[in-house]
C-alpha cells in the first residue's frame, strides 16, 4: 500500500511541475510547430495543446487513484473453485 501511495504522490508531483512549466511548453511547441512565433493563433493552439495535456494526465491519475482505493476498500472476491494450475 506504501509503494502505491508513493507513486500516485510522485505522479501527481510530475503533473504539477507539467502545469507549473507551461510557458516554456508553450515556446517549445511554437518552436517546433509554427513558423510564425508573432501569430497569437500559434499561441492559443499551442496553449490549448499544453492544457489538453495536463488535463489528461490528471483525468488519468484520477482513474488510476479511484481505481487502487476502491480494489484496497472492497478487495475482489475469491473463487470458489481454488486457484488454476
Amino acid at each position: 500500500m506504501f509503494l502505491v501511495g508513493a507513486s500516485l504522490v510522485v505522479a501527481v508531483a510530475f503533473i504539477a511541475l507539467s502545469a507549473a512549466h507551461h510557458s516554456t511548453a508553450v515556446t517549445t511547441c511554437e518552436l517546433l510547430f509554427s513558423t510564425d512565433t508573432s501569430n497569437t493563433t500559434s499561441k492559443t493552439v499551442c496553449g490549448v495543446w499544453v492544457w489538453v495535456q495536463v488535463g489528461v494526465m490528471g483525468l488519468l491519475w484520477v482513474i488510476i487513484t479511484i481505481c487502487e482505493v476502491s480494489n484496497k476498500i472492497k478487495p475482489p472476491k475469491r473463487s470458489r473453485l481454488g486457484p488454476i494450475d
